[in-house]
């Protein structure tokens, strides 16, 4: 006999007709015609070199090597079943799964605390892991060996092949300056946008080149001071010298005016950041993570209806 004769129908067909003992029967078990199962029962019957089924004056038995072979079969569509249709049964409450997730400083400062929250109230066996080292240049490769299995960004692979790209939210900026900074005014003009020593933060999606590229189409530049890869620890810069930066609004809650910054509008456009959910074709139909990256869109949801300026 070869495997290669074998397929898990062939199988699924051998077990009905195993219970029913029958080709009628077991054709409404498995939703066939009884000459498709007839058919099978064939191919089963060549495959193993046994009859399979015996007519009897009592109707059709099975024969030993049938009878012998059914638990084997039950036991193998059982293995199938919890292979192929695990994740239809898959329970946030009792699931141990390890999610690796590659979010950006900006991602960790806005929507970290809320995921956590959410993964321990629903799912409070999983695990969250935020590997390190994990850049745009290196994002398809990242996914494809496993390193990571979904990412927060605001850079879009528009061009890497197997990425799925779901839009979560786009936010303005906000130029930030320390309350009492004696260079603003009343109002953040051009002028003084100009004059001031800057942060800039250089991770890519945000708007440090669109920044300077908006300032030299009207033969201006600004003094930047400071360049920072991340925005974590541009807000706390700001509050305690006399520089500024600009930033997605959302960045810049943390501390916000209460903790001694002032946000401003901007004097230049700039078109608002835009941020992905990103994950892998081999990760799109596993239930677990369409479970997680429901409750992502979720958070973000909630983010989008904060109130108006903060994030759209």
């Amino acid at each position: 006999m070869r495997l290669t004769g074998i397929d898990l129908n062939l199988l699924v067909i051998l077990d009905a007709v195993l219970r029913e003992r029958g080709v009628t029967a077991a054709a409404r078990r498995v939703g066939l015609s009884q000459s498709a199962i007839s058919h099978s029962l064939a191919r089963l019957r060549d495959l193993i070199g046994d009859p399979i089924l015996l007519r009897t004056r009592d109707g059709m038995v099975p024969t030993a090597k049938a009878e012998a072979l059914a638990p084997a079969v039950r036991e193998i569509l059982k293995n199938s079943e919890s292979v192929f249709l695990r994740d239809e049964a898959f329970d946030p409450a009792s699931s141990r799964e390890v999610f690796r997730a590659a979010l950006d400083e900006s991602a960790q400062l806005t929507i970290l605390p809320q995921l956590v929250d959410r993964l321990r109230r629903l799912a409070p066996h999983t695990r969250l892991r935020i590997p390190m080292g994990t850049r745009p240049e290196s994002m398809l490769r990242d996914f494809e060996v496993g390193h990571i299995d979904f990412a927060i960004t605001s850079h879009h692979p528009t061009d890497a092949r197997d990425l799925h790209a779901e839009f979560l939210l786009s936010a303005d900026y906000a130029t930030i300056s320390r309350r009492d900074h004696p260079g603003v005014g009343r109002r953040l003009t051009l002028k003084r946008f100009v004059e001031l020593e800057h942060i800039s933060v250089t991770h890519p999606g945000l708007a440090d080149d669109a920044i300077d590229g908006a300032l030299a189409e009207q033969g201006l530049r600004r003094e930047v001071m400071l360049s920072v890869p991340e925005p974590a620890a541009v807000a706390s810069l700001v509050a305690r010298t006399d520089l500024i930066a600009t930033l997605p609004r959302m960045l810049t809650d943390e501390g916000g005016e209460a903790g001694g910054i002032v946000r401003h509008r901007p004097p230049i456009h700039l078109d608002p950041v835009r941020v992905f959910l990103i994950h892998h074709e081999r990760t799109r139909s596993s239930e677990p993570h369409r479970w997680l990256r429901e409750q992502i869109v979720e958070i973000f949801r909630a983010l989008a209806k904060s109130p108006p300026g903060r994030a759209r």
